[in-house]
């Protein structure tokens, strides 16, 4: 998926994607996890990446000519923004059953990468674009300052812990 991205988008805006979908998985990860969970490595960022792929809109992120070129029959499909979607569905569903994965990390990041998609969209008149991006903004500013106040906070909820415990 970075690889898709980094053609497509960048270096700059790629880097700024896989930076942002990171601290959005740990942000959503240490504010809902139970104190003594541990929560380790990329997996948020790498699931922010997924969630950009999957978000994009006609032709974007347009994947690399020799990826698509290697492409035939019905794995073309593998290659696009429903496949990309599929496999981030099944990653998330796989970490809510499996114990011990911080699936808090893995939601947060696709969330931050499906933010951060939808404000680097270019589809639309110039106000409407920056319309777009800065109630995309606002809503992000509004997830982090919720976010780090309850972290803040150490009695003003029950942290749930991992997924599976709140769901079931």
């Amino acid at each position: 998926a970075g690889c898709a991205v980094e053609s497509c988008w960048g270096f700059s805006w790629t880097a700024c994607l896989y930076v942002f979908t990171g601290l959005g998985g740990s942000l959503l990860s240490a504010t809902l996890s139970l104190p003594q969970q541990l929560s380790v490595g990329a997996s948020g960022a790498v699931h922010g990446l997924m969630a950009a792929v999957a978000a994009g809109n006609a032709g974007e992120p347009r994947w690399p000519a020799a990826v698509r070129d290697t492409a035939t029959g019905g794995w073309s499909a593998l290659l696009g923004w429903r496949g990309m979607l599929a496999i981030l569905m099944v990653s998330l569903l796989a970490g809510l059953v499996s114990p011990g994965v911080d699936s808090w990390a893995h939601i947060g990041g696709a969330a931050a990468g499906f933010a951060v998609a939808a404000a680097r969209k270019r589809s639309g008149a110039g106000y409407r674009r920056i319309c777009w991006r800065g109630f995309t903004i606002l809503i992000a500013l509004g997830f982090c300052g919720t976010c780090l106040y309850l972290i803040g906070c150490y009695d003003c909820f029950d942290r749930p812990g991992q997924v599976v415990d709140v769901l079931i």
